[in-house]
């Protein structure tokens, strides 16, 4: 799923860097941007897969089986920390050719 959202959005990200680059902003500035962006992306992600991991496990428990719930509150941290690294290298990674191209160069491409 990742992928191919990261390929439908490579149009208007084309477009940000170009007109980021034509703003005079840096590629560091670029990279943390998109780093950034996408960090905080993966990182909301897997806060939310997480969160209803541990509400569907308590569910599955209290409800169905009838025992207490203890959640492994190390293991969300865990899943928030991972995807959002994960989602910022792969967005990074499908960008990272972007930045070494002149603005005209993007603009021409749209």
């Amino acid at each position: 799923v990742l992928v191919g959202v990261l390929q439908g959005q490579r149009s208007v990200r084309l477009r940000e860097i170009a007109l980021y680059k034509t703003l005079g902003a840096r590629k560091r500035r670029i990279r943390r941007n998109v780093l950034c962006e996408f960090a905080l992306l993966g990182g909301l992600s897997g806060a939310l897969g997480g969160g209803l991991a541990i509400l569907s496990g308590w569910i599955l428990a209290d409800r169905i089986f009838g025992f207490i719930y203890h959640p492994p509150w190390h293991w969300l941290v865990l899943t928030i920390i991972g995807t959002a690294t994960l989602v910022a290298l792969c967005g990074y990674a499908s960008l990272r050719k972007l930045l070494d191209v002149l603005p005209i160069r993007l603009l021409a491409r749209l």
